[in-house]
């Protein structure tokens, strides 16, 4: 768990030009917020949702409700709900219901199996948690893929990655914004060059 001392955080009336300037120098992907007193986290905001925010909006319009755990839930019982519902931060509560810290899914692996080898936080970097989906890099390999999003894709000689996988299903280099619907979800392309795929939102079909 990370100390709330140690929680970059903003205060929820905060602006999106506030939070820009304050994280400038740290590139953090989620940011707490809070509200009135920094005991009292009341949201979660991600970056990559304020792709099309106005500088002078506020940060409570795109905050997400946190998830609570108490400071004596067990790790595993954590890991296995974050795991689940796909999270990536949670918010620790003591027995008065303040925020103790914040805990992120590295956290747990770290404390559940040791330090993290550098191939996790390059899989945690091909793969970003938004509210529309997992925006994925198309070089992520598909075996790592299937195994953070929980749906297995199949594999074949012809391909070793998304991009691959996807340039397979096509059968020709796809423009942004066309899709593919595979078993339960939906690939669509969101970057490309002219040579191969770049970006990739999975969703929910």
């Amino acid at each position: 768990m990370i100390p709330l001392k140690k929680v970059f955080m903003l205060e929820e009336n905060q602006t999106i030009s506030n939070l820009t300037s304050a994280n400038k120098d740290n590139d953090y992907t989620r940011i707490p917020v809070f509200r009135e007193r920094v005991d009292n986290i009341v949201g979660i905001v991600n970056i990559y949702d304020l792709v099309d925010a106005k500088a002078d909006e506020s940060l409570k319009k795109y905050a997400q409700e946190p998830v609570y755990f108490p400071e004596y839930t067990p790790i595993e019982n954590i890991f296995s709900k974050m795991k689940k519902d796909g999270l990536r931060m949670v918010v620790i509560v003591d027995e008065y219901g303040s925020c103790s810290g914040i805990l992120t899914i590295e956290d747990c692996l770290e404390e559940i199996f040791g330090e993290i080898e550098d191939e996790y936080d390059v899989v945690e970097q091909k793969i970003i948690n938004t509210k529309d989906g997992f925006l994925v890099d198309a070089d992520i390999e598909i075996e790592k893929l299937s195994e953070a999003i929980g749906t297995t894709i199949e594999k074949a000689q012809e391909y070793e990655t998304l991009g691959g996988f996807l340039l397979y299903k096509f059968g020709y280099i796809p423009q942004k914004g066309e899709k593919v619907i595979y078993k339960n979800l939906i690939f669509e392309i969101k970057s490309r060059n002219s040579k191969n795929i770049k970006k990739v939102l999975i969703k929910n079909a």
